[in-house]
């Protein structure tokens, strides 16, 4: 029985070789990756076959390609490609890729390529403009919260290794206040992660030219899809839910185990630092078998988590588990949680051995690491419209080929 059950949750089949002893049996693992199994796709159509791909054979895919059609009356070829992401689809970002070869002798206006010094500090200047903060947009609340949260560790570690005037419970109450911070922020990554899809995908081509000049050519541009736009293919904006339900645990979402993984592990990271507050901390600090159960297992196994959470979320966006995603800001914010888990697992190694100055040093770092994360998840959530351009070499996805992401 427990093997059957096993088959069903890793999507392993058995079955006999025709003419051979029952006892030989062959395993084969299908390719969960090549289709969608939720019943619905995130774009209308379908995909490019061999786009939708994943890091795991036995997960779903996290990302693929569909094929846009130009609505411009006086093309009818296909210039651009709406590209799927599954953390994009949580942070209410759509992506698309253009190929300019397709597009040339078309009068349209061609978007402005994601990447390089210009973009990279118009989307600055967005953030600092907080008049015009996406408060609708809950990703952009998540980071938010993790900069603060990150800010209050930065602030902990500091007086826990510098010489401040401070008094040393401060460094208790802030470590105290930055894992509530997490915990919140933990919470509004798993709303992220059931109400992905929430933006409106799919980009379309419009004019934009003065209709009254009849002599002038049609000019057209991209333009992202709104609800209204979509609601004419029968898309409908879906409902919003506050709570998790028996459903989602049947899913083979990386991100989803990945948030549910930040979430159990930002629970334990909040009560190993209630338990370090006095009066608490006076009575498990001395017995040395209720300190290692009651603070540092509870803390070690969160940043374990931690650092789980944050491979799963780099793997993520991956087309192979073996290839990093270097061009993905999704990835890097991963590697750093990643990186900021490690640093506060060897600081609270320095502290058991009652290494104060190393401990704190080694948990500022960390600190600094996940408030560097936290940054770049604020820069990608006010960079809604990534736009991508094929490069003029690159042939079209066939058969189990990656799907073309590539910039210029």
């Amino acid at each position: 029985m427990y093997w059957y059950l096993f088959q069903s949750c890793v999507g392993i089949s058995v079955r006999q070789k025709p003419h051979t002893p029952k006892s030989v049996l062959e395993f084969t693992m299908p390719r969960r990756t090549l289709k969608f199994h939720n019943g619905s796709t995130p774009i209308e159509g379908d995909y490019m076959p061999g786009s939708a791909t994943g890091p795991f054979r036995w997960m779903d895919p996290s990302h693929a390609v569909w094929e846009g059609d130009i609505r411009d009356p006086e093309a009818h070829a296909t210039g651009y490609k709406n590209a799927h992401y599954d953390r994009d689809a949580r942070k209410g970002r759509r992506a698309i890729i253009v190929d300019r070869s397709q597009l040339e002798g078309l009068n349209v206006t061609l978007p402005s390529r994601t990447g390089g010094l210009t973009g990279a500090l118009k989307t600055i200047l967005s953030m600092m403009r907080f008049w015009d903060a996406p408060l609708d947009n809950i990703s952009w609340w998540t980071a938010m919260v993790y900069i603060t949260g990150s800010s209050l560790f930065v602030m902990a570690s500091y007086i826990k290794g510098g010489n401040t005037q401070l008094d040393y419970d401060y460094n208790r109450w802030f470590a105290w206040a930055g894992s509530a911070v997490f915990a919140v922020g933990a919470y509004l990554m798993i709303l992220e992660t059931i109400n992905s899809n929430r933006t409106p995908v799919g980009y379309h081509v419009e004019p934009v030219s003065d209709a009254s000049d009849v002599s002038a050519k049609t000019e057209s541009k991209f333009v992202p899809n709104d609800w209204e736009y979509n609601r004419r293919f029968g898309w409908s904006k879906p409902d919003w839910s506050w709570f998790t339900k028996l459903a989602d645990f049947r899913r083979r979402d990386l991100g989803f185990w990945a948030t549910m993984i930040q979430a159990v592990s930002s629970a334990l990271f909040f009560w190993a630092n209630s338990v370090s507050l006095q009066p608490t901390w006076r009575h498990i600090a001395e017995d040395p078998k209720t300190l290692k159960g009651a603070f540092y297992f509870p803390i070690f196994t969160g940043c374990i988590g931690f650092a789980v959470a944050g491979i799963i979320l780099a793997l993520e966006m991956q087309t192979r588990w073996w290839k990093p995603a270097y061009d993905q800001i999704g990835w890097h914010i991963a590697m750093l949680k990643f990186t900021g888990a490690c640093l506060f697992i060897a600081a609270g190694l320095y502290a058991m051995y009652e290494k104060s100055y190393e401990s704190a040093m080694l948990s500022l770092s960390g600190s600094v690491a996940f408030l560097c994360g936290s940054i770049l998840l604020w820069f990608e959530v006010m960079l809604p419209h990534p736009v991508y351009y094929e490069k003029a070499d690159q042939s079209q996805v066939k058969g189990e080929e990656e799907p073309v992401n590539a910039v210029d």
